[in-house]
């Protein structure tokens, strides 16, 4: 089976061969302790690649210049997962030794007839594992990186009782197909044009008396009571979570910079709602133009929700179709655009939990010697789940500072229902 990329893989593509990015893999880890059958944990993951297509994909014709992707099934014999038993003197050093190794992983680059995936089960004694899953971006977005982790250890215990995981998922490359069966209309063209207009006329301006500070991070999270008095509220005002978020965020933001007008870039998925957990790359962001952000939250959110809806109805669009629909509009610099990306979850917020007799804890191997760096004003990382809301607010120094960035957060934590129950750090 083959199929042409999805328009977020042909705008990834582009923006990392054109020097605009920097190439990282998504990544996952996890310390496991306890009892663990490294057979079953195998077949989990054996049984996750055979599953999802995304999974199996080879580029065509090359990595550097792909227009097309097929489908190269996984062999009877073929191994996706490498063991190794690291001899180590301490958990320590063994952990230090994980964090080593998926680091490297994670810059890896994707040569010719690799799989878009590396699976490594690390051991250290019969109790005590780690597992590392690093992904090629251009066929594993965020929504993708969420589906793995539940269905892994959902397939695991399924194997533990003697059942048999799912042997289908919804087809990525046939969605691919379906997707770019359409091309972009006249109208699609027009949107996408009036929108960058509006973000070149409306970049981030740091007000005066902004005070310079290194790069940061904050972060507000909501917990159960908080988030319940949220939903509530939302389903109240007909709007999502994630609507009120940007809404309270850009309102916070314009306020702050003596704003009535801003542009935030922000993740699209444009999967079709059967599809949900699809593995595959159809997430990628695109500009809102917000105006009348002095008016009261419900007016804000209104407004975000329409944005939201017209960006979605006009993703399709390629690297190319873009470039030619605004090629004299200046593209932004460092420092001058703002971004919202958000993560929704269905489990728990929590990095460790307990699986039967293993304790499992996510994130568990920091990346080591690679620096994120902040190149974008502000960025937003919205992490929603069902009893927990955690929003990370990242700034840049030199045009936001801290005392500028922490007035916006404790703004967006002032305008939840339950505002007491709101932890800032």
């Amino acid at each position: 089976m083959t199929a042409p990329l999805t328009f977020e893989q042909d705008r990834y593509v582009a923006k990392i061969h054109g020097g605009g990015w920097v190439h990282k893999n998504v990544w996952h880890s996890f310390e496991i302790l306890g009892d663990l059958d490294r057979e079953a944990l195998l077949a989990g993951l054996d049984a996750f690649v055979r599953r999802h297509d995304a999974m199996r994909v080879e580029l065509l014709p090359d990595l550097d210049a792909p227009v097309e992707q097929r489908d190269v099934p996984v062999a009877d014999d073929e191994q996706v997962a490498g063991c190794q038993h690291v001899t180590a003197a301490s958990t320590e050093q063994f952990s230090r030794y994980a964090s080593v190794v998926l680091s490297r992983d994670c810059l890896e680059p994707w040569s010719g007839g690799q799989r878009p995936f590396r699976f490594r089960l690390l051991r250290y004694d019969d109790r005590h594992h780690a597992l590392l899953a690093t992904f090629q971006q251009v066929v594993f977005d965020g929504r993708a990186h969420e589906v793995f982790a539940r269905e892994l250890w959902r397939d695991y215990a399924a194997i533990l009782r003697g059942d048999s995981p799912p042997t289908t998922a919804s087809s990525f490359l046939a969605a691919a197909r379906q997707q770019r069966a359409t091309v972009a209309s006249a109208r699609t063209l027009a949107d996408w044009r009036d929108r960058l207009e509006f973000a070149a006329a409306n970049r981030w301006r740091p007000p005066a008396g902004t005070t310079p500070t290194d790069n940061g991070v904050l972060t507000v999270e909501f917990p159960a009571e908080a988030v319940a008095a949220l939903r509530a509220q939302c389903a109240e005002r007909r709007c999502s979570l994630q609507q009120w978020v940007i809404g309270a965020f850009a309102r916070a933001t314009a306020a702050a910079a003596g704003r009535r007008r801003l542009t935030l870039w922000t993740t699209m998925d444009t999967r079709p709602s059967r599809d949900r957990d699809m593995v595959g790359m159809f997430a990628g962001s695109s500009p809102l133009a917000l105006d009348d952000l002095h008016h009261d939250l419900p007016h804000v959110v209104t407004r975000v929700r329409g944005q939201l809806l017209t960006a979605l109805r006009h993703q399709g669009m390629t690297a190319a179709d873009i470039a030619s629909v605004a090629p004299d509009v200046p593209a932004a610099g460092a420092g001058e655009e703002i971004h919202v990306h958000l993560r929704s979850f269905s489990g728990d917020h929590r990095d460790t939990g307990d699986s039967g007799p293993l304790r499992i804890t996510a994130a568990a191997y920091p990346l080591r010697r690679i620096v994120i760096g902040q190149t974008s004003a502000l960025h937003l990382d919205c992490y929603d789940y069902p009893d927990h809301l955690r929003l990370r607010l990242r700034y840049r120094g030199d045009v936001v500072g801290r005392p500028l960035a922490q007035s916006i957060l404790d703004a967006v934590a002032a305008d939840m229902p339950d505002r007491q129950l709101t932890r800032i750090s």
